[in-house]
């Protein structure tokens, strides 16, 4: 039996999609770009490019329940989760950002292990 799509679902994976698409034009400017040529610029474009299209591609796969798709997500909050959380205490100048960040990693976490988004998984 198949699990209807929770929003939160197709929400995350709208915020994430909306990412990787910013990555590969951001990739793109670079790659095209007069300080293209710098050293360094070269891999950081080559890189944002590829990051870009995987992240699309993690977004495509929480919309078809993928759960390895679930699993990058989940990983990269709580690195993101962790790190905000480190830096707090390390800088008190980017308190507003860090706690914004702590936020919105623990709500993508709620949403994404929710008891609808488990049956979703769990139905596919």
């Amino acid at each position: 039996m198949t699990t209807k799509r929770p929003f939160s679902i197709t929400f995350i994976a709208f915020l994430v999609w909306i990412n990787g698409l910013l990555g590969v034009i951001l990739g793109m400017m670079l790659l095209f770009s007069e300080d293209f040529k710098v050293a360094g610029v070269a891999p950081s474009a080559i890189i944002t490019l590829i990051t870009g299209v995987v992240t699309i591609l993690v977004a495509m796969g929480l919309l078809h329940a993928n759960p390895m798709a679930r699993l990058i997500i989940t990983v990269l909050q709580l690195v993101s989760l962790a790190s905000a959380g480190a830096h707090m205490f390390y800088s008190q100048s980017t308190l507003v950002a860090d706690v914004l960040t702590i936020a919105i990693s623990v709500v993508v976490l709620l949403m994404l292990w929710s008891r609808k988004s488990n049956a979703f998984f769990a139905g596919h």
